[in-house]
C-alpha cells in the first residue's frame, strides 16, 4: 500500500522529519516527595478496600456452618487417610524398606537399609 502511494499520490522527494523536543529539566526533590506521597495515599486506600473485601469473603465462606456438609467432609477425610495408609503399607511391603525411606535422600535410605 505504501509503495503504491509513493508511486502515485506522493511523487517527489521525501521531506525530512524534524521533531522538536522540549528541553530536559532534572526533577527536583519536591517533585519526588509529592509523587511518593500521592502513591502512599492511593496505596493505603486500596489496602483498606482489599482488607475489607478479604474479611467479608472469609466471613461468607466460613459462616453459617452446615452440619451435614461437615460430616460428609470428615468422612471423606477419613477415607482418603485410610487409602493413603494402605498405599504406603503396600509400598513398604514391596520395597522392604522403612516407610520414611520414601522421602529421605538416597544416602540416608541406603544407610537405613544397611542396618
Amino acid at each position: 500500500m505504501a509503495w503504491l502511494f509513493k508511486k502515485t499520490l506522493l511523487k517527489g522527494e521525501t521531506p525530512m522529519l524534524i521533531m522538536e523536543l522540549p528541553p530536559y529539566k532534572r526533577p527536583s526533590c519536591e517533585l519526588y516527595a509529592a509523587h511518593v506521597g500521592s502513591l502512599a495515599v492511593v496505596s493505603s486506600s486500596c489496602g483498606t478496600v482489599i482488607l475489607g473485601i478479604n474479611i467479608l469473603l472469609w466471613f461468607l465462606a466460613t459462616y453459617p456452618h452446615d452440619r451435614v456438609t461437615e460430616r460428609q467432609f470428615e468422612q471423606r477425610k477419613k477415607t482418603v487417610a485410610a487409602s493413603n495408609t494402605n498405599q504406603l503399607a503396600a509400598l513398604d511391603k514391596e520395597s522392604k524398606a522403612p516407610a520414611c525411606a520414601i522421602v529421605l535422600p538416597v544416602a540416608w535410605a541406603n544407610s537405613l537399609n544397611q542396618r
